[in-house]
């Protein structure tokens, strides 16, 4: 009887976690994502894990991390999107107003050398082998140190479709940000979304504390629409590799359909991934200050 107890506990996946600076685990089994115009909801939302997307960085970032996370058994992880791979007018880590001044997608004479013009997913991609924007980001007093420091648990960043990036440079700058927010605040999570062929980088797969699939199983293109099934198999093929192995990985469908919102909770289960399902991606209204 013993020993068939033992293989029933041994059958159950274990909940994948984050652990705290301190060592305290805090497992994941659930998670949500808003905007820092959404600060309401996303306090009284009940998930495990929170993504923000700051339309604005301030005036006291630190209020908001702390109010997020919540103390004691109630604690969750808080993440921020972070802007290394690219970024937007409505992303106030890192923009500023007279970067594209008219907003023709051309960056204007004043922008940095490393934004590069815009691209059909309506990013600036960042060009990750330019030594300033290295310095802009790491550093005791760059975006990473800022982040850590304002008590966030972590933070996201996106990939970037571009055939014409050297993907090399950009799995090196994530490595190096990881290693940046790990030396300013213990426990510091590194997340990538979408991260596609930069999985074939061992520092990615295996380093990264977690992984986000956009539109994996639904919504990929068009809201409620099935995903094609290229993306879907290529995606999944890397990202359960990450499961597998205790790694977070975390699924959004874009779908307001009931049955969809159904079979992504059930596809993404039997891989363990945690789901989510949205009626649209987060695109923040409000117009970022400038940053600093």
């Amino acid at each position: 009887m013993v020993a068939l107890l033992l293989a029933a506990v041994a059958q159950v996946p274990a909940i994948p976690y984050i652990a705290l600076g301190d060592g305290t685990p805090v497992p994941i089994r659930s998670f949500d994502i808003g905007t820092s115009d959404e600060m309401a909801r996303l306090r009284s939302s009940n998930a495990d894990l929170l993504i923000v997307k700051f339309a604005k960085w301030g005036p006291k970032p630190s209020e908001i991390s702390k109010s997020l996370q919540r103390e004691g058994k109630a604690r969750r992880i808080v993440l921020a999107e972070f802007p290394a791979l690219a970024t937007s007018p409505n992303n106030g880590l890192l923009w500023r107003t007279d970067w594209d001044l008219n907003r023709d997608g051309k960056p204007d004479d004043d922008a940095p050398t490393w934004l590069r013009p815009r691209n059909a997913d309506g990013v600036y991609p960042l060009d990750t082998t330019n030594m300033a924007l290295r310095n802009r980001l790491l550093g005791p007093t760059g975006l990473v140190a800022t982040i850590a420091k304002a008590g966030f648990d972590g933070i996201v960043v996106s990939s970037v479709a571009d055939p014409g990036r050297k993907p090399g440079y950009d799995a090196r700058l994530l490595s190096d940000i990881m290693a940046e927010g790990r030396r300013t605040r213990p426990g510091f999570a590194t997340f990538v979304r979408n991260p596609g062929a930069l999985m074939d980088f061992p520092v990615i797969r295996t380093l990264m504390d977690g992984f986000i699939a956009d539109g994996l199983f639904f919504g990929q293109k068009e809201l409620n629409a099935p995903s094609s099934p290229e993306f879907v198999e290529d995606s999944v093929k890397r990202l359960e590799w990450a499961s597998k192995r205790q790694k977070i990985v975390l699924s959004i469908a874009y779908t307001t359909d009931a049955n969809q919102i159904s079979e992504n909770r059930k596809l993404a289960m039997e891989r363990r991934f945690i789901p989510l399902a949205r009626s649209k991606r987060i695109q923040p209204e409000a117009e970022s200050e400038p940053s600093r």
